[in-house]
């Protein structure tokens, strides 16, 4: 049978997320019939050296090593997506971060619902370190798509995580919800059609290594005419922004290169767009009066 699905994976310095990762499509993914790609950009945490002697043999894992920035076009999280992406032969495409761990059938209702011109975004938890001030007992939605749970409920870190845990609370609730939204982004956790995915074009490397460059392809996205579904069926356990923010399992630091990112980013973003990036009633980041400033005076 041919393969329809390619598993893309952009880590920096996530090994012990990455490995959850992993773990979790080999044993929760109903179609096991996939290629896995990893680009690892970067990584001084063994993270090269484990992909090498575990995947070196294996035809249906490629791995890309690149022991420091050595290309603007491939740098960050974005830039993984755009190097990975561009080698992709599958007509379908699954980005994933380093630091999610997916649910039993998560790619499922992916896989039976993509078509052209379509973004599919499943739903994610992820643990309430943003301080949104979840009770140890809750799990409550943020907005379209994202849940938070309390950060010890299923364990904010690899050495805590329960497994276990999540993919029972994970069959409860696919179980007992069946919405569609029709708008839904996902910066990460979703399937799209190489095609549609080329049409887009690649995350913009302006905001490399990770900030604003999901919300600028989303709004792209819609500037393109691409719709959006969220489903209920499909979830994921998102560790929240290991390799941008917290490097460590440590909350209160983040990364030097983020803090650097997210001043910078801003400025590049007001350059490019005009203006700062809107929400519509259900939460979803919104293209209306958006219009790209370039030299050119045109969409990228």
């Amino acid at each position: 049978m041919t393969k329809k699905t390619t598993f893309c994976i952009s880590t920096h310095n996530d090994l012990n997320y990455l490995k959850l990762c992993i773990e979790s499509l080999e044993k929760n993914c109903f179609y096991n019939d996939y290629f896995l790609y990893i680009y690892s950009e970067g990584s001084a945490d063994e993270t090269d050296e484990w992909l090498k002697q575990n995947f070196s043999d294996d035809p249906d894992v490629k791995f890309w090593c690149k022991p420091e920035r050595w290309d603007d076009n491939y740098w960050g999280v974005g830039g993984g997506f755009r190097f990975l992406a561009e080698k992709v032969k599958t007509p379908y495409i699954i980005l994933l971060h380093a630091d999610m761990y997916c649910s039993p059938e998560f790619d499922r209702p992916l896989v039976e619902n993509i078509k052209p011109n379509l973004i599919i975004s499943c739903h994610r938890i992820e643990p309430d370190i943003w301080n949104n001030g979840i009770l140890e007992s809750e799990v409550k939605s943020i907005r379209p798509g994202t849940l938070c749970a309390h950060k010890d409920y299923f364990g904010y870190t690899y050495k805590n995580f329960n497994s276990e845990l999540f993919e029972s609370f994970a069959n409860q609730f696919t179980y007992n919800n069946n919405k569609l939204y029709k708008r839904g982004e996902g910066a990460g956790g979703f399937i799209i059609c190489k095609e549609t995915y080329e049409k887009i074009g690649h995350p913009d490397p302006l905001f490399a290594p990770a900030s604003f460059e999901d919300m600028d392809w989303f709004i792209r996205a819609q500037l393109k005419g691409i719709d959006f579904i969220l489903t209920c069926k499909s979830l994921l356990w998102h560790f929240s922004s290991r390799s941008c923010n917290f490097p460590d399992d440590n909350f209160s630091k983040i990364s030097e290169r983020q803090k650097i990112a997210e001043i910078e980013n801003r400025k590049k973003w007001l350059t490019k767009w005009n203006k700062m990036f809107e929400h519509d009633k259900i939460g979803f980041v919104s293209s209306d009066n958006m219009r790209i400033i370039d030299k050119e005076n045109k969409y990228q």
